[in-house]
């Protein structure tokens, strides 16, 4: 039990940091895809390992990825078609 908090705890930094970099990220869209990749993976991880409130922490991180500028940044210079074709809101 002890080394499956360590693991959960563990991908949750990770996952931070990648969220984080979402603020100050190259503003191209590969970045954006490389980044929003990693959180999907991370997700899809945690899902295997069925936590109970995965759905709950799944929509909070949703918020998050919002809350670090990715829409804001793309909408505001109108130049990213990225924000149309990437799904913001991760599968759980």
């Amino acid at each position: 039990m002890c080394c499956q908090v360590d693991d959960l705890l563990a991908m949750e930094q990770e996952i931070d940091l990648e969220v984080k970099s979402l603020e100050t990220c190259a503003y191209s869209a590969t970045t954006f895809r490389e980044i929003l990749a990693k959180i999907q993976k991370a997700v899809d991880n945690l899902s295997l390992h069925s936590y109970s409130n995965l759905p709950q922490w799944v929509a909070k991180l949703d918020e998050e990825v919002r809350a670090a500028g990715l829409l804001h940044r793309c909408t505001s210079l109108n130049k990213c078609t990225f924000a149309d074709k990437c799904a913001i809101t991760f599968q759980k």
